[in-house]
């Protein structure tokens, strides 16, 4: 599997404090199944932003421990957009690592309230020729009142990134009942976990086992391995149909198989 938002990145903002956490949160992903993961660490846009040459040097520091405890493991360059306007001064600079200098940039949207120029935003990533995947959409309170604002998103190509730790919440909770209904209605292309450390493999864990119990074994190799793996190769990831609300099916079971 192929984690493409994880904060495993030592030495940058909200990821592993120092190396030797950077490469013990290495150990419990490949336990896990992971081969792979982009370190999208978000940007301050207060104080001096970090190149992509420097950022670089970070992300092969921690693969050279790697590759020095033999472990079958890498880490990939990447960072996390979010609505801002000085973050789109970065971003035109190239101060904003798409996924593994692919066509794919991580988006976040704001958590309460629409952002009034999102589409202008979006407009301005896509002219210069990436595609955003739309990051933990299901933590937007908007989102969380109609799921069917992602509609016009996906209509606009963008992807749309589930947090897997969303599936592993209260059930009653609406965080939970978000995540479960985007993914009936078939409108999540990608699940990372977001992770910062070893802690929190558990956690991991024990989403994987609750998407196996919410999705059919094909959307869940779809969403875990096949759509990463297409990211982070910068290959086109073809369109599903989503369903209507309160569908009670998955595409397998109505239309067969998907490729």
């Amino acid at each position: 599997m192929i984690d493409i938002n994880s904060k495993i990145m030592a030495d940058m903002k909200n990821g592993s404090s120092n190396l030797d956490q950077a490469i013990a949160t290495a150990v419990e992903y490949v336990r896990l199944g992971y081969k792979m993961v982009v370190s999208a660490s978000e940007i301050s846009t207060n104080g001096r932003v970090l190149n992509m040459d420097e950022k670089q040097l970070l992300i092969d520091r921690v693969n050279d421990e790697l590759d020095y405890q033999k472990l079958d493991f890498r880490v990939l360059s990447g960072n996390l957009m979010s609505c801002d306007p000085k973050m789109m001064e970065y971003f035109n600079d190239d101060l904003i690592s798409p996924v593994n200098y692919s066509r794919y940039i991580l988006l976040e949207l704001p958590s309460t309230i629409e952002y009034k120029d999102l589409n202008r935003y979006i407009y301005d990533i896509q002219i210069r020729g990436f595609v955003p995947i739309i990051v933990h959409p299901e933590r937007c309170k908007y989102v969380q009142e109609d799921t069917d604002y992602l509609i016009s998103l996906k209509e606009r190509d963008c992807l749309v990134q589930m947090d897997i730790n969303s599936v592993i919440k209260t059930k009653g909770s609406r965080l939970y009942k978000t995540a479960k209904e985007i993914l009936d209605r078939q409108m999540v292309d990608i699940v990372a976990t977001e992770t910062e450390n070893a802690y929190e493999a558990d956690s991991i864990r024990d989403g994987i086992k609750s998407l196996h119990k919410i999705i059919d074994a094909e959307y869940f190799d779809l969403v875990m391995r096949l759509n990463p793996q297409l990211v982070v190769e910068n290959e086109r990831i073809d369109r599903i149909p989503i369903l209507e609300k309160d569908s009670g099916g998955v595409l397998s079971k109505i239309f067969g198989k998907r490729r």
